[in-house]
């Protein structure tokens, strides 16, 4: 059961991914699409520009401005407390390397984010570090399956919003699951045909939701 469990944390964590980009993709290839669902429409990609040599002074603290605005007027009058991106491989080392991020942090103490790639109250095993009021985290890909963010991504989403993602569970599909609650994992035996064995089976039936994918953004290096 504990290594099926792996499994299903893997099953859990992208589908989380899939409601803060807007679109859940199930292992037989269907979707649900938040922003049809919702009847939003999905926000145009930020163009960072990344790549780009010689960028103007501020370029890039205009770019998080824009995205700060862009979840302001999606939210209305609700508040938050910060904008959090989820940021692929290549995208968090262009960020972490650009000049003007480093020209920020050069003289002041926070300057160990030029050694340790990471700085703020939410330390963790992804390097992560803040700039331009938005908190870059370098989620990467969990594995080859596509779990994770693509390179050259990177996903915004607002923190401190009440009830901005939601998880549902609902029962198994036994008899004696009917009108319970659901719960996150369900696990069962039953022996084979002339006491031959056991048959074993884990499920989970959980659906992830943001209940506000107007919010939701993203962003290409380039």
């Amino acid at each position: 059961i504990a290594a099926n469990t792996s499994d299903m944390d893997l099953t859990e964590e992208h589908a989380r991914l899939g409601a803060i980009t807007g679109i859940i993709t199930y292992a037989d290839g269907s979707t649900l699409n938040l922003f049809t669902e919702f009847g939003v429409a999905q926000v145009a990609e930020v163009d960072f520009d990344l790549d780009n040599a010689t960028p103007a002074d501020g370029a890039l603290r205009l770019a998080a401005t824009k995205v700060i605005r862009a979840q302001k007027k999606a939210l209305g009058a609700v508040p938050f407390t910060e904008v959090h991106a989820f940021v692929g491989d290549t995208f968090f080392d262009q960020l972490l390397t650009h000049k003007e991020v480093r020209d920020t942090y050069k003289g002041w103490s926070e300057a160990q984010i030029l050694r340790e790639s990471y700085i703020g109250k939410n330390r963790s095993e992804n390097p992560m570090f803040e700039f331009g009021g938005i908190v870059w985290e370098n989620y990467g890909e969990i594995d080859g399956e596509g779990v994770g963010i693509p390179t050259t991504k990177a996903r915004f989403f607002p923190i401190g919003v009440p009830n901005l993602f939601k998880t549902y569970q609902s029962p198994a599909d036994y008899i004696e699951t009917v009108n319970t609650l659901g719960q996150r994992l369900y696990a069962k035996q039953w022996p084979m045909p002339n006491d031959k064995g056991i048959n074993g089976e884990l499920q989970m039936n959980e659906l992830q939701l943001c209940t506000r994918p107007g919010v939701l953004m993203g962003a290409r290096n380039t």
